[in-house]
Parts: structure tokens; sequence; C-alpha cells
């Protein structure tokens, strides 16, 4: 019995072990939040397209292109899902946001 009782709680160790190391991995996604309105002020609603860009000074280190449905003009959107974001990117210091939404950026 006190063996079963030991391998138990080297289960329980090694289940802990594991999930402090997934909790210290850095994350690859970010959640993003705004508001869109058009040129006169009204919030838009619907399905809309937007393209998301990492830049580093002029330079494009990484994108991805997203669909989300806008109610009153808020929406959510996380980012990496798709396209995972590296941590490696952050090392450069100041990385940039850039937006396209359909056409326009």
């Amino acid at each position: 019995m006190r063996a079963a009782h030991r391998l138990a709680t080297l289960a329980v160790i090694a289940s802990f072990a594991l999930a402090s190391t997934a909790s210290a991995e850095v994350p690859r996604t970010m959640t993003v939040q705004g508001i869109l309105r058009d040129a006169s002020g009204v919030p838009i609603v619907g399905s809309t397209p937007f393209e998301f860009s990492l830049l580093d000074g002029t330079d494009v280190v990484w994108t991805e292109a997203k669909t989300a449905w806008l109610e009153a003009g808020l929406f959510t959107i996380t980012l990496g899902e798709a396209t995972p974001i590296s941590p490696a990117l952050f090392a450069s210091g100041q990385l940039t946001l850039g937006v396209t939404i359909g056409e326009e950026s």
C-alpha cells in the first residue's frame, strides 16, 4: 500500500511540474479590441476584413488576416491563432501594430 501511495504522490508532483512549465511559456497570441466608425462617426455593423501586421521599423515581421463581426462598431480579435507570434520578435525592442481594414490602413 505504501508503494501505491508514493506513486500517487509522485504523479501529483509530476503534474504540478508540468503545469508550472506550461504556464511559464510565453503566449503566442494577443487580443486586440476596438471600435470602428465610418468617416461620419457612425459605428460599423457587420462582417469586416482586417489585416494585422507587426512592424520592426518599416519591416513587416509578422502578419495575419482576420474577418470579424462588428456590432455597434465593437470588435475583439485574437491574433496569432492562424500564424503564431514568436516571442523572439519582441527581442528587437519596439514593434508597431499595423492595421488594414478592408482597403484602408
